[in-house]
């Protein structure tokens, strides 16, 4: 019988950064040569999810997919994640308490740093338990209980411990075999939070209503009375009601930063999020739309209100923007009410007629700062025009991405040059690029003249070049 892996990989695969889950995926179309298995088409690959992609592996790589992410884990610089997989691999049909202790066991060892004496943990890890004990021991029926604290008092590492020892069968041995949990009433204390992330909620339609309920505001609870200043991964939202959630959100005194990647927006909501962002009372300042199903279309409406609004940082990868989304984009770009610091377009379906638009914005725009165009099909013809922009005086650019941006050999001179003439470029990244020897030594010789100000590379192209040159 072939081996699975059940749910316990997407536990780990949960845990890598959206950086390191973008390289696993790259990694991912490279790593079928080494166990000699066929690829999977990068049209399957591109806009999976953490969750999607240990069902995508076990459908192609059946018996194989544990093996193939413990290479792709070291190959991404998580050894601590390689380990939380063998672990898993060998518990998998362990109980769900076998599961759990194997989870919180990682985190408490990674993620806590907890630097307390072993006298004082100890007293006050016996007082926490004992206030516990008191709460749930005697009853029978559910119970739940809130943990409210001023932030950094231990709230979390507290409760990790706790889940942890329920775990290993030292706290509550005969207890909670079934979470359960009087949503309406956990609901209640949203208004006093400061950051919310819900990546990896399934909610039903139901929860979803008592969610939107308690973070609207009403006579009771007036929109001030939020503190919300940042709210992540919204994903279950998708195809629930009108998008009025979101336009509620974005009024609230607070919040400056909104992440709904994820979440399938229709151009109707867009258009909603977009009209709301224009409000002089809405001080988002972050706005991450990443794999939202974005059209060129409503690409536009986004555009158009980057104007009115305050956002500085932007990110829409994973969307099939193409040329014609860009084009709109920089059109706003070279407006200069436009306060964009970032800008992230990576797997966005562009080409070099898109970097003909971001040329003219590149030479009006005085903010931009990061441009990510990474996993682009800009082939040399782009990244030349590129490279024009950045030999600009007036060209703003910090940060450039072109990551696997299927250019050659040929472009290394025009890059060469930029990056002699190019006055505010401090970081560049080439990663899982692949140049000739002829073309790295045009590069290190770029690196180290004295008038190139080039801070950092992407960490692969760092490798190869370092054989070439003493660049660090």
């Amino acid at each position: 019988m072939e081996e699975t892996t059940g749910y316990s990989l997407t536990l780990c695969l949960q845990k890598l950064r959206d950086a390191e889950f973008l390289t696993f995926k790259k990694l991912l179309r490279k790593v079928s040569e080494q166990f000699k298995l066929k690829p999977i088409p990068w049209t399957e690959i591109e806009m999976i999810s953490r969750k999607d992609m240990e069902m995508l592996l076990n459908t192609h790589y059946p018996g194989r997919a544990w093996d193939i992410a413990l290479k792709l884990f070291l190959q991404v610089k998580r050894n601590d994640l390689w380990i939380m997989t063998q672990e898993l691999r060998r518990d998998k049909q362990s109980s769900y308490r076998e599961i759990m202790k194997t989870i919180f066991k990682y985190i408490w060892t990674r993620e806590n740093y907890v630097h307390m004496p072993d006298l004082d943990y100890k007293l006050t890890l016996e007082r926490q338990y004992r206030e516990l004990q008191e709460v749930f021991g005697p009853q029978l029926e559910p119970v739940t209980a809130v943990v409210l604290g001023n932030k950094g008092e231990g709230k979390s590492t507290f409760l990790r411990k706790a889940m942890m020892d329920w775990a290993s069968g030292i706290l509550w041995q005969n207890r909670f075999h079934k979470v359960t949990q009087e949503w309406s009433e956990f609901c209640s204390v949203f208004q006093k939070l400061q950051v919310l992330d819900m990546e990896s909620c399934n909610f039903n339609e139901t929860v979803i209503q008592d969610l939107c309920a308690s973070m609207s505001p009403s006579t009771t609870m007036p929109l001030n009375a939020f503190k919300l200043q940042s709210l992540s991964k919204c994903s279950f939202m998708t195809n629930f009601g009108d998008g009025a959630l979101f336009s509620t959100l974005l009024r609230l005194p607070h919040l400056k930063s909104l992440n709904l990647y994820g979440t399938n927006l229709s151009s109707d909501v867009v258009e909603n999020i977009c009209s709301v962002l224009k409000c002089p009372t809405c001080r988002v300042e972050e706005l991450l739309l990443g794999k939202c199903d974005i059209s060129s279309d409503a690409c536009g409406a986004i555009a158009t209100s980057l104007t009115k609004c305050k956002v500085k940082h932007l990110s829409l990868v994973e969307n099939p923007l193409k040329n014609k989304g860009v084009m709109k984009l920089c059109k706003i770009l070279k407006h200069p009410s436009c306060v964009l610091e970032t800008l992230m377009l990576s797997y966005c379906c562009l080409t070099f007629i898109g970097c003909s638009h971001l040329y003219e914005a590149l030479l009006c725009n005085k903010c931009l700062s990061l441009l990510d165009l990474g996993s682009n099909f800009l082939e040399d013809t782009g990244v030349n025009i590129l490279c024009e922009a950045l030999k600009a005086p007036a060209c703003p650019v910090q940060e450039l991405w072109l990551d696997m941006c299927e250019f050659t050999t040929g472009c290394c001179a025009d890059l060469a040059l930029a990056l002699t003439k190019c006055r505010t470029l401090t970081s560049l990244n080439l990663d899982w690029m692949t140049f000739d020897p002829d073309g790295l030594e045009l590069l290190c010789e770029a690196l180290n003249h004295k008038a190139c100000n080039l801070k950092e590379l992407g960490k692969e192209f760092s490798s190869a070049s370092s054989q070439l040159s003493p660049y660090p």
